[in-house]
């Protein structure tokens, strides 16, 4: 499937009418789906490149990206150590 239908679908699928989290959710699949690598070839590739690593990997040399994934990388806050939304 195409790059931008995939991530079309995939938003339609967990869509919410919070405005946060669908921005949220829009630059998430922005960085899994149109990574320089090609989108994910199966629902296993997808959920493996939800990684701080790999996405700072696949994104290398790219400014606007390599940003969102550092800061989407960082520490949640409140002393937990947790990441915001990505392994690591």
């Amino acid at each position: 499937m195409p790059a931008g239908q995939l991530r079309a679908s995939l938003h339609k699928l967990a869509k919410t009418d919070h405005r946060f989290y669908d921005v949220l959710q829009r630059g998430l699949l922005h960085l899994v789906v149109d990574a320089p690598k090609g989108p994910p070839g199966s629902s296993v590739e997808f959920l493996e490149r939800l990684d701080g690593r790999w996405l700072s990997e696949a994104w290398a040399g790219h400014a606007v990206e390599s940003r969102q994934v550092r800061a989407l990388s960082k520490p949640s806050g409140g002393g937990s150590g947790r990441r915001r939304w990505m392994r690591t």
